[in-house]
């Protein structure tokens, strides 16, 4: 799950397996958490709606 979840987010590179830790950046590049929204999306499925073509 965690590496489609990584190639929807266009991280195509490698395979992630094992326990996973989401995260984000600020614009300095310090890690901080997931904002409500990539929470929402990480929770309902709406993070794979970019792979979907109609």
């Amino acid at each position: 799950m965690a590496t489609a979840i990584a190639r929807a987010l266009g991280a195509i590179w490698q395979p992630f397996c094992g326990v996973v830790v989401f995260g984000a950046h600020d614009g300095d590049g310090a890690t901080v958490g997931l904002s409500d929204a990539q929470k929402d999306a990480l929770l309902t499925g709406t993070v794979f709606a970019p792979m979907v073509h109609h």
